[in-house]
């Protein structure tokens, strides 16, 4: 695991840190974390509009993110409760 470089904000602070502080304070850190993300073309350019890739990249990404959605509550109802454990 490498540990985020110059951590000076929770901004920038990678996943592995971040489950490796839960752990060092003592909280039940989920054992199986599924990750849905973009990655961006262009992370210089600001715009209030979205690319055309982008645009057409949304309904298939709204779909898939349905359907794993979709997966995650019928594998919770088929275990009778959640996979991961949560701090209140």
């Amino acid at each position: 695991m490498t540990p985020s470089i110059g951590l000076t904000g929770s901004h920038q602070i990678n996943l592995p840190t971040a489950m490796a502080l839960g752990i060092q304070l003592g909280i039940n850190m989920p054992s199986n974390i599924d990750v849905i993300a973009a990655e961006a073309a262009d992370v210089v350019t600001l715009d209030e509009n979205l690319t055309p890739a982008l645009q057409a990249a949304i309904s298939p990404a709204k779909s898939q993110i349905i359907e794993w959605i979709e997966q995650k509550i019928v594998e919770i109802g088929a275990n009778g409760r959640r996979k991961q454990n949560s701090r209140a």
